[in-house]
């Protein structure tokens, strides 16, 4: 999906080309260049862009796009504004919408050339079009379930009892999957609308998290599966939201049950050590490969898709509590290994 900007940058008017303090003080990259197509002056922003010893040298060896030095070319002869975008070179590539302006002085004529970056509102605006597209595609398995199991209904076998009953059961299930995604998407949407919105009630951890293993206990139960609390006294408060902090951990120990080995120990930890207020979950199941690790935190990543899928999740859990932690000023820190365990570590500052 394209996306075009329907709010033009507005033309700045052209700097005096004698004098270079003059567009020194643009907050934005800008460049004069003469006729001939040679730099008369660059600011600061330029050569952090750019790079520096730009004045002197041809137009041509400071940016190198070829679209760009075309319109340069026929904004000189025609003495016609022009707009284009760039995209720099290099590792970390940033984008541009160039405006060319020419400018006419007694001494001398030559083009105005200031550089707006969209760098920002372009990654903004493929995450977007990236989330769409995840979201389609979760919903589209299960509504692709539903519709044919209609169809299935609606037909001959739909008088059968038992086949009714067993293909009811699939919408029901495939009904609730929905409900979780749409759940989730709500969930994400509100963590990452309150991510920069500092909280200020005071929040004890342990309370929280004695809490979770209270409701956890039959889920955990149903796996011959048990949760093991080591809850220090006397921690320090931090400054929190109390249902998102519920939610982060919730998030975590569930996974840890979720993923977890049948007749295996859930271990949840809440520490407080070296300045932090610590959440862990330790639990004993596949390991996840190291690959994975920087990226479990991405919306809809897995690691293992149709066992996560088949366990129930929707791939967002864990992008909600990466919003979480950072609204909180946290670090989510994960291992996993065959020997050691998974173990998912949360920080947070006390207050």
């Amino acid at each position: 999906m394209t996306h075009k900007n329907t709010h033009e940058p507005i033309l700045a008017p052209a700097p005096s080309a004698h004098n270079s303090v003059s567009i020194e003080n643009l907050p934005l990259p800008a460049l004069l260049v003469s006729n001939a197509g040679h730099v008369l002056a660059a600011n600061r922003s330029a050569a952090a862009v750019f790079g520096e010893s730009q004045a002197g040298c041809h137009v041509a060896t400071v940016v190198k796009d070829k679209k760009f030095l075309k319109l340069v070319s026929h904004a000189t002869e025609t003495n016609a504004t022009a707009q284009c975008e760039i995209v720099t070179s290099g590792h970390a590539k940033r984008r541009f919408q160039a405006s060319i302006n020419p400018f006419h002085e007694e001494k001398r004529d030559g083009l105005f050339i200031a550089f707006y970056e969209t760098t920002a509102a372009y990654e903004a605006e493929k995450m977007r079009s990236s989330f769409v597209a995840d979201v389609s595609h979760e919903l589209r398995s299960p509504l692709t379930t539903m519709i044919a199991t209609i169809e299935t209904l609606k037909g001959s076998a739909g008088s059968k009892p038992d086949v009714r009953a067993r293909f009811v059961e699939l919408l029901a299930l495939e009904t609730n999957r929905m409900h979780r995604i749409v759940d989730d998407l709500l969930s994400l949407s509100a963590t990452e609308a309150n991510e920069h919105i500092a909280p200020e009630d005071t929040v004890q951890i342990g309370p929280i998290v004695a809490n979770i293993a209270e409701v956890l206990a039959m889920k955990a139960a149903s796996k011959d599966m048990t949760i093991q609390l080591q809850i220090q006294p006397d921690m320090p408060d931090i400054l929190g939201d109390s249902d998102e902090l519920y939610q982060a951990l919730y998030n975590l120990a569930d996974n840890a049950i979720k993923y977890g080995s049948s007749g295996s120990d859930v271990i949840l930890t809440a520490a407080f050590e070296d300045g932090f207020v610590q959440f862990q979950t330790h639990n004993w199941g596949s390991p996840i490969k190291e690959k994975h690790l920087p990226r479990l935190t991405e919306r809809f990543y897995r690691a293992d898709k149709s066992r996560s899928r088949d366990l129930g999740g929707t791939g967002l859990g864990l992008a909600i509590v990466k919003h979480i932690v950072n609204r909180h000023l946290g670090s989510l820190e994960i291992t996993s290994s065959q020997e050691e365990g998974t173990v998912f570590s949360l920080k947070f500052p006390q207050r």
